[in-house]
């Protein structure tokens, strides 16, 4: 019990201190309020309704204004329309999310077979390249909205997603995700295991098992590499509990959100698999992460990072100031860690 109040109390303070930032339409703000809508049911009333009449306001806003020129990137926040389409029960956001998912069927830049291609604003595209990212802006959106809107074209693409990413970026010896993938060249560029990359893959891996039958070919596909991952993972775990902004570089600094993303996908994937097998890591996460949350702000996230043209450079970036995808990811975290100790201890 006292377990549970901690995390209500830091998801509290953290959801404040999200909702105090200044987003635009595109991925910081997609995973930030993501987390959010995760964290609701753990919230007490009050905080979860102002919650979610912030969110209603925020997007009904920028619906009116209207939405910028579509990336894959900006296709992230159809994870928050989904969420507040299911709260609301508004037709109005599932059809704003559907539009996102057209975009990714039909114009969204691809390569190869189909592959969606990275592309963080129109006039920065990174041709040819897929990034371990486009799992959670696209691939794990399009699944969700195949879930909401029963049309079976979302599904199929997010199967060839989730299938081409895992072909062109799991290393088949360590079975770490590296950071992406240049078609041209036929490399890994830097071929950096990326630490909340590795998080990226894990995390929608795992959370894609609660979202189709295993009676389905691909769920053992997702689900196997999934469980490869976290295996590999278990294994660069540090003492402190954290994985490092390069997960087997032990010179590299210790990283927050990569390491609430990892933890959240352990946690789900024993709740879909109903084992403890990565319970103890999980928790050894938390124990780690309690003191970088700091009002309301989970500390030690590094700032947005693209693939870096040198190994040496994802130890470079900056990891000291408040980000949209460090709140979000540690919501996540702390949302399947109240879930499981509920499960534990329901009383």
């Amino acid at each position: 019990m006292k377990e549970r109040m901690t995390l209500i109390t830091m998801a509290q303070a953290m959801v404040r201190r999200t909702l105090q930032m200044n987003f635009s339409w595109d991925w910081p703000a997609a995973v930030a309020f993501y987390g959010v809508c995760c964290s609701l049911p753990l919230l007490p009333q009050d905080d979860a309704e102002q919650a979610t009449g912030y969110l209603d306001v925020w997007l009904q806003k920028r619906l009116t204004r209207g939405i910028p020129r579509l990336t894959i990137n900006t296709c992230a926040m159809g994870h928050v329309l989904l969420s507040l389409a299911q709260i609301k029960k508004s037709s109005d956001y599932l059809a704003v999310a559907r539009e996102l998912g057209q975009y990714l069927l039909r114009e969204a830049p691809k390569f190869g077979e189909g592959v969606l291609e990275h592309t963080v604003a129109q006039d920065y595209q990174f041709h040819g390249q897929a990034w371990v990212d486009t799992l959670f802006m696209g691939a794990y959106f399009l699944l969700r909205l195949s879930r909401e809107t029963q049309e079976a074209e979302f599904f199929d693409e997010a199967m060839r997603q989730y299938q081409w990413h895992e072909a062109l970026l799991q290393d088949a010896r360590t079975n770490l995700f590296y950071h992406g993938w240049n078609d041209t060249e036929k490399n890994h560029l830097s071929s950096v295991f990326w630490g909340r990359g590795n998080a990226w893959a894990a995390l929608t891996f795992a959370a894609a098992l609660r979202e189709f039958s295993p009676m389905y070919p691909q769920y053992m596909d997702l689900r196997d590499a999934v469980r490869d991952q976290l295996d590999s993972l278990a294994l660069w775990q540090t003492d402190e509990g954290f994985w490092r902004t390069i997960v087997d570089d032990p010179e590299a600094y210790e990283e927050s959100s990569a390491t609430a993303g990892i933890a959240a996908a352990m946690l789900i994937f024993d709740d879909v698999e109903k084992s403890d097998a990565y319970h103890e890591y999980a928790l050894k996460a938390w124990a780690g992460l309690q003191g970088r949350i700091v009002e309301g702000v989970l500390t030690g996230v590094s700032s947005g990072t693209a693939v870096m043209p040198h190994r040496e450079d994802y130890k470079k970036i900056p990891h000291k100031r408040i980000q949209g995808w460090g709140q979000g990811l540690g919501l996540v975290f702390l949302s399947e860690l109240f879930r499981t100790f509920q499960e534990e201890d329901p009383e």
